[in-house]
């Protein structure tokens, strides 16, 4: 009998409840914790997971945070011409903060969450490391970065020995037939039910978010809808008054501008500056300059790269080809094989 007591973060979605359900198969007194982080959202698939188990349930409300901390950041840089990635910011400063925090709280050794990825421990430097999924299609290990070792030692990812989302879903099908067929969410958690631009209108009650499409040389090329419904390399949706191809290749949220161009090497760039980097051991923190590999959006390849350290938690990192459409406001995540090295914002392109 395993005397350690796990914390589940129960969405109600097949992921965090077979998390739960292996952690109870394995023998670890389990308790459930869902967050509450928007209005309207519902904790009921997670209320009847946690009773179709039999574990203790707790629902902490952190709406307000959420708000704060990740709604509005999320909503800033779209706002200054970046394209954000909100989970990214939820992981870091709610699930992998306040929530693993108040699990402790309550009394658990270790939290457990239904991502996909891996931590694997080394006895001989008593260091962690964060690696990729098995399931490589569904890896979040990109979204996992920020993560410290202090963090790392609490917590657990019971998924990580399957191969295939479909077994996933078939360990779950005997007990919870009906939670094991539920999709999995694609879009934002906190945009159900409106698009993003009118969920950003009407959270900051913009009125006209109207601007100007202009080229490389400031020629006007026509109307856009408010900066945050683009991005960088974009090329469907610009409905403009021409047969030509354009790419957006600058957000000039100063003047509301959009600057495109009809060559698209102009979006390929060789070099990003990337700050608040967060290294997962500091093996690397400590060298002048490292090669490895880098993603620099979520579901994007792994790029060829060399990174340079610079003062204050900033690097430049250089690609070993130019690279298409890096956007400020997304991360770059660093990886040595299969492990997480680290990574940071993207706060400039060139």
């Amino acid at each position: 009998m395993n005397t350690k007591t796990v914390a589940v973060a129960l969405s109600g979605g097949v992921d965090s409840a077979v998390s739960a359900y292996i952690l109870k198969q394995q023998g670890y007194n389990v308790f459930g914790i869902t967050m509450k982080v928007f209005e309207g959202q519902s904790v009921e698939d997670a209320i009847y997971v946690a009773n179709r188990l039999g574990i203790k349930h707790y629902i902490v409300d952190y709406s307000n945070d959420f708000s704060r901390e990740v709604v509005d950041k999320f909503i800033d840089i779209y706002l200054s011409g970046g394209t954000p990635n909100p989970c990214i910011i939820c992981n870091n400063k709610i699930k992998y903060g306040k929530l693993l925090d108040e699990s402790i709280r309550l009394g658990a050794d270790y939290i457990a969450f239904g991502h996909y990825a891996k931590i694997k421990y080394d006895e001989n430097n008593n260091t962690y490391h964060l690696l990729k999924s098995n399931i490589e299609r569904k890896d979040q290990s990109y979204l996992l970065y920020h993560l410290t070792q202090e963090k790392l030692k609490h917590i657990i990812f019971p998924l990580n020995s399957f191969k295939h989302k479909d077994d996933v879903r078939k360990k779950l099908l005997p007990i919870m037939p009906l939670v094991s067929k539920k999709k999995d969410s694609t879009d934002l958690c906190f945009t159900i039910g409106t698009t993003l631009a009118d969920y950003i209108k009407n959270k900051k009650n913009l009125k006209n978010c109207e601007g100007n499409f202009v080229d490389k040389n400031g020629n006007f090329l026509g109307n856009h809808k408010g900066i945050f419904n683009y991005t960088i390399g974009q090329k469907r949706g610009l409905n403009l008054n021409t047969s030509k191809i354009y790419y957006v290749m600058k957000i000039n949220a100063k003047n509301n501008e959009i600057i495109l161009t009809d060559e698209e090497i102009d979006i390929y760039k060789n070099k990003i500056y990337v700050d608040n980097i967060n290294y997962i051991n500091n093996e690397f923190k400590d060298k002048i300059q490292f090669s490895c590999k880098v993603k620099v959006c979520q579901w994007g390849y792994f790029i060829d790269c060399i990174v340079y350290n610079l003062k204050n938690e900033k690097v430049l990192v250089k690609f070993n080809k130019p690279e298409r459409a890096p956007a400020i406001g997304q991360s770059a995540v660093f990886y040595s094989d299969d492990m997480v090295i680290g990574g940071g914002s993207i706060i400039d392109t060139f």
